[in-house]
């Protein structure tokens, strides 16, 4: 089990660039747009040889990767380099989440080293328990929705 939610993958398509540029259009819609088309699975932009899009969801996902998309020609199709990895504001959440838990260990271990009381190193181990316990939630359900990003995005691309 990988531990760092972020991820790299390439795809080979026998698709020219624009074919892909294409296909992706037709199910990406920027978060902005009003009029939402029926097969609209990706909110996102796409360039004439990159995107940014990430899986449409009717509730807020910590855990739901941005997918970044490079797309480079060859003779006989295409490569599409693909990252994963969390959106920047969860990646903001998650430096406050961890700031805020490393106060409270170094207060409860100042607290501790004054008034020696063995409470305090459980209430440090249970701070630190309550962090690992969030960051591995958070990462098994990065990596859940990134397996159906990519098996989504491998879909629209071969159809």
């Amino acid at each position: 089990m990988k531990f760092k939610p972020f991820e790299e993958e390439t795809i080979v398509s026998a698709r020219s660039q624009a074919e892909i540029v294409t296909q992706l259009s037709k199910f990406t819609q920027l978060v902005t747009d009003v009029n939402v088309p029926v097969r609209h699975i990706f909110n996102g932009n796409i360039e004439k040889d990159s995107f940014r899009i990430s899986l449409k969801v009717n509730f807020p996902q910590n855990a739901l990767p941005l997918t970044i998309g490079k797309i480079v020609p060859t003779s006989k199709g295409s490569i599409v380099f693909l990252k994963y990895q969390l959106f920047p504001a969860t990646k903001v959440m998650l430096g406050v989440i961890g700031g805020i838990m490393a106060a409270i260990c170094i207060s409860f271990l100042l607290i501790y080293l004054e008034k020696q009381d063995p409470r305090y190193i459980r209430a440090i181990v249970i701070t630190l328990a309550t962090g690992a316990f969030y960051y591995m939630t958070l990462i098994i359900n990065f990596f859940k929705r990134k397996n159906q990003t990519k098996s989504t995005l491998e879909r629209i691309l071969n159809e």
